[in-house]
């Protein structure tokens, strides 16, 4: 007899390992994910099915409390939907961000429960780094990582990140919290800079994510004078290089509308995998 379940690796003796083998091969379409589930976070969850002892992962999701939903799916079951269904019945949904088919399926799941309405769409390219590292230096700036110490001065180019690349149409920047999330990354190291001969800093990106085989980079940000120089180039073929030395791939996802910044990676050698999907619930 089937019994489809709702568990955390945390609770559950044994899962996390079934948990990683599922992931695993499908890193760099879920690195964020597969991020969490490294450091054995409660707040990823696995849907499973029980069929006599016999444990099967159908899909595993990460959920936050503010409503963040990361998903990776490979058995889109009427009965994998219906358990998600009523686990979203009781769960609010703010965003689900993740590789398209995915994210289409916990979406599904979030409006059959008839309590929220889709808000907002995007749609993004999937790409991985191919081909060897290119020149890594440049004249008259410096790639460098940054730490607590350059808040002040990388928080006016995060704010204007935020603004234009990723804030919902309508909803107002919650200042005190984009800078207590920017901090937070600093902590960690994972925010890098590109500088001028003066020191101060002209462009900006982070890793996202994590895990044993990628690198997911994101926020990749030039301030606005200095745009067209080539600088978001010399940063990316930077990044590449640190993750080429730990044998890892460099992923990223980027808008389909945002032409400009596919152009800059498909120069720097990043080719298309997939599609990545960030749905905003009302």
């Amino acid at each position: 007899m089937e019994s489809v379940k709702i568990i955390s690796a945390t609770k559950t003796s044994g899962i996390y390992r079934m948990m990683k083998t599922f992931l695993q091969p499908y890193e760099k379409f879920a690195c964020q994910l597969m991020e969490f589930l490294n450091q054995k976070d409660k707040d990823v969850l696995a849907v499973v099915n029980e069929i006599g002892d016999d444990v099967l992962v159908c899909g595993i999701f990460y959920y936050s409390k503010g409503g963040l939903v990361l998903p990776f799916f490979i058995e889109k079951t009427s009965a994998v939907e219906q358990i998600l269904r009523e686990f979203f019945c009781e769960h609010p949904v703010f965003c689900v961000s993740g590789e398209k088919s995915s994210t289409d399926f916990i979406v599904g799941a979030v409006l059959s429960a008839k309590k929220q309405s889709e808000k907002e769409s995007r749609e993004f390219d999937l790409m991985e780094s191919h081909g060897t590292v290119r020149d890594i230096s440049m004249e008259g700036y410096q790639f460098r990582s940054c730490t607590r110490d350059d808040s002040d001065f990388l928080y006016p180019l995060q704010v204007s990140y935020i603004k234009e690349e990723v804030l919902p149409d309508g909803m107002e920047l919650n200042l005190p919290a984009e800078r207590l999330a920017m901090d937070k990354i600093l902590k960690t190291g994972k925010i890098y800079a590109v500088t001028d001969l003066d020191g101060k800093i002209v462009c900006k990106a982070q890793i996202n994510g994590e895990t044993d085989s990628c690198v997911l980079v994101g926020g990749v940000f030039t301030a606005e004078p200095y745009r067209k120089k080539g600088l978001a180039a010399f940063i990316m073929e930077n990044l590449k290089s640190l993750s080429a030395q730990k044998n890892k791939t460099c992923t990223l996802f980027v808008n389909h509308k945002n032409y400009a910044a596919a152009a800059l990676y498909k120069k720097t050698s990043f080719k298309n995998f997939g599609t990545y999907r960030i749905v905003y619930m009302k």
